[in-house]
């Protein structure tokens, strides 16, 4: 008799131990929501990094950035890229390095070519044969001074909105992302995560 008291009193303890145990608190996150944070915080960082390269970065370091009006130089950029053209010296150009230069010295017109030789000219300046990678002749030979810059990076596709852009919506596409990214870590830093409501078996209590 003893025994199955004891037997009782165990299956009664164990039972008031379960149900007067704290309920556990589980962090309810919704799959849906978490993957549609996850795109936003994706695309806002390509928008400043889109931005931040294609106009801060350029102004950093003094280069100018260019858009692609023709295909002359597929399959290393086609029409509508952009590229990044920093001012360099003649003397630290080399065969292969594409530069930008200006053909005609009464025409602000730019081309952006591959260097395919090397030389010195008259007086001792030095002078390049350019030509464009999808072209079949070389440009005409120009001289240093004609060279505008080195090209440092190509961002595809970019030209075409860099045109539809003026310089004043670009700051102000480019200052409103950096807003929003720093608005948005401010939030997501400072708003508590939700917890499930959960019952207390013993006194009703909801928690």
């Amino acid at each position: 008799m003893s025994e199955m008291l004891n037997i009782e009193s165990m299956r009664h303890g164990s039972t008031t131990n379960q149900l007067g145990a704290e309920p556990r608190v589980h962090m309810r996150r919704s799959p849906l929501k978490l993957m549609f944070t996850l795109l936003g915080w994706i695309l806002v960082g390509a928008l400043v990094a889109l931005l931040l390269g294609s106009s801060v970065l350029p102004r950093v370091i003094g280069a100018v950035p260019l858009a692609v009006l023709s295909g002359s130089m597929e399959p290393r950029f086609s029409a509508g890229d952009l590229v990044i053209s920093q001012p360099v010296d003649p003397a630290q150009i080399s065969i292969g390095d594409i530069v930008t230069f200006q053909p005609e010295a009464n025409n602000p017109a730019l081309v952006t070519h591959r260097v395919v030789s090397k030389f010195v000219g008259e007086g001792g300046a030095i002078g390049f044969t350019t030509r464009g990678d999808a072209n079949g002749v070389d440009d005409e030979p120009i001289i240093g001074a004609q060279v505008r810059g080195k090209v440092l990076y190509t961002l595809p596709w970019v030209g075409h909105v860099v045109n539809a852009l003026n310089p004043k919506l670009r700051t102000g596409l480019l200052q409103g992302a950096g807003a929003l990214l720093l608005v948005g870590a401010v939030v997501s830093l400072a708003r508590p995560a939700k917890k499930s409501r959960t019952n207390n078996p013993l006194t009703g209590e909801q928690k």
